[in-house]
């Protein structure tokens, strides 16, 4: 196959059938109509989504099917509502599907942020090596952002060259493109040519650059370290990034480590030979994945681990976190939770280097797990798992799970392929919602019906705690009061409410450390503060009591 789809898709004959822990609800299936296609045309195999605004609006390539669909122009990019997708892109036709003299050649999946702006890139046609990328707006508006030939930084000497294939784009709140380029011009050699950018239509930023940026976090720098090369680029709505460099004049066992935070702020997050937090005496060997972040900047990723009692049976993990603080999610040999004595995870698979664990915007990952024990066969053995909103690990679903708007016990998840099996990303419906949401794309037992589905991941229900300093009983003659105190959550306050008697509810400032003014009336007046988090959970109210004279 070509195209999006560089992997075989295999069915098998599936006896072992279980229900899914989690609500499963269809979002798309192969042949069912697909939008912009002539002569009835419908959808065929899906990609791996690669981003998603809320679970109801996503954005995904496909396979089409129709008469005239031919091996040049097989292959289609959507986003938007999963009950009314837009064609964005297709191979054969040019970027923005009016008519040109240049066309996709080559199509990746599209991402898209929260606003419903869809990002579409791949190969073009009109120059040898050419790319491009271009965003669609939720109202329609296309624009180009960048392409071969355009100037980088504003420089008519420095100009893109090519996007290297195999690392997926990224689109963050603003519609700003991060995307890992070629470039070429004056003073630009095989040495410092790769670059991360950020670019939007008429601009394009150099943000790091091989043989140019010199990578911070390392000790004893000297002037000829730089990154030497990098993988696995990625970005959150608010244009924090992360990658793995790669970085020279270092050792074999210590020249990659992952980066990430603000472009102009870049932190190390891990690097190789780092030791591995909570596991006594083992080290990161490598970083074999691609990599997720999420909105609030926790960083998901696979690290191969070395060191004294690591072996093939438990080298394999999976991390989240930030800078100084990393959190082991799984490892190979644990318990998978919830099935039974000695059933543990074998390994973690991906999709396609393009994707790693996909992370929340509460720093919660999700990841692809493969099985082994008792009664594990290779029927039932690949997994989705994902941290609720409290950080118990939950597993979504499960190879041989009857899916929804099937209808047989036959047609269930089927394939050991994890290019069809694997979660692309996690956001809360609208916000501070009640449930979370996981969209994965699967192929049946039947190999009939591949599709796109979602899951409803419990939020958490942990309240939070508040306290507020000082006396619970005062006396005042002071027409006001300031109140401070401290807050605190498992996860993320929203905010501190302050009421005074009758009084209407008042935001106090700061969250973790708080303070508000309050005015009083004469004689007794009943104060309560309460703290929210981000899943609307509330605080015990804490109470003091003040006299005004």
């Amino acid at each position: 196959m070509k195209g999006i789809f560089p992997f075989l898709l295999v069915s098998l004959s599936v006896t072992w059938v279980a229900r899914a822990e989690l609500p499963i609800t269809a979002l798309l299936l192969s042949d069912d109509p697909a939008p912009g296609i002539a002569n009835s045309g419908t959808y065929d195999f899906f990609t791996i989504p690669s981003g998603a605004a809320d679970g109801q609006r996503i954005a995904f390539g496909c396979f089409v099917i129709a008469t005239g669909v031919t091996a040049n122009n097989d292959v289609a990019a959507y986003s938007g509502p999963a009950a009314a997708p837009v064609l964005v892109g297709r191979e054969g036709s040019p970027p923005d599907l009016s008519p040109s003299g240049e066309y996709f050649e080559f199509l990746r999946a599209p991402s898209i942020n929260a606003s419903g702006t869809a990002l579409i890139f791949g190969d073009l046609s009109w120059i040898g090596d050419a790319v491009g990328a271009y965003r669609r707006s939720a109202g329609g508006v296309f624009e180009k952002i960048i392409e071969t030939n355009d100037s980088v930084d504003g420089l008519s000497d420095r100009r893109l060259d090519k996007q290297i294939l195999g690392n997926r784009a990224a689109i963050d709140g603003a519609g700003n493109a991060y995307l890992l380029v070629d470039l070429y011009g004056s003073n630009i050699n095989s040495f410092n040519k790769i670059a991360i950018i950020r670019a939007a239509p008429g601009s394009a930023t150099t943000l790091v650059r091989q043989g140019v940026t010199a990578p911070p976090g390392i000790p004893n720098p000297s002037s000829a370290i730089f990154f030497s090369t990098f993988l696995y680029l990625n970005a959150n709505a608010s244009g924090k990034i992360a990658f793995l460099g790669f970085i020279t004049n270092s050792s074999a066992s210590a020249d990659s480590g992952i980066w990430t935070d603000a472009p102009g702020t870049l932190s190390l997050l891990v690097r190789e030979g780092d030791p591995a937090p909570g596991i006594t005496d083992a080290v990161f060997a490598d970083f074999p994945y691609a990599i997720g972040i999420g909105d609030d900047g926790t960083v998901g990723f696979l690290a191969r681990l070395g060191g004294t009692g690591v072996t093939v049976d438990n080298e394999l993990t999976v991390w989240t976190g930030r800078p100084g603080a990393l959190k082991l999610v799984a490892r190979e040999g644990d318990p998978a939770p919830g099935l039974g004595t000695n059933v543990v995870f074998d390994t973690f698979l991906q999709a396609a280097y393009e994707t790693g664990p996909a992370v929340n915007p509460y720093g919660h990952a999700a990841f692809v797990a493969r099985l082994r024990g008792p009664g594990i066969t290779n029927a039932n053995d690949d997994t989705i798992w994902v941290e609720d909103g409290d950080g118990t690990l939950r597993l979504v679903v499960r190879e041989g799970s009857v899916l929804p708007s099937v209808g047989t016990t036959t047609a269930a998840i089927g394939t050991s392929n994890p290019a069809l099996f694997a979660p692309f990303t996690l956001h809360p419906i609208g916000g501070f919602a009640s449930t979370t949401r996981i969209v994965f794309a699967a192929e049946t037992a039947a190999g009939a019906n591949e599709g796109i589905y979602a899951a409803t991941v419990p939020d958490e229900t942990t309240s939070p705690m508040i306290r507020i300093n000082g006396p619970k009983r005062r006396l005042t003659s002071r027409p006001s009061l300031r109140l401070s105190g401290s807050a605190s959550d498992n996860l993320l306050l929203a905010g501190i409410e302050v009421k005074a008697g009758s009084a209407p509810t008042k935001r106090a400032s700061g969250t973790a450390r708080w303070s508000a003014k309050v005015r009083l009336k004469e004689g007794s007046n009943r104060i309560n503060a309460i703290a929210l988090d981000r899943a609307g959970n509330a605080s015990p109210p804490a109470k003091v009591i003040v006299r005004k004279l």
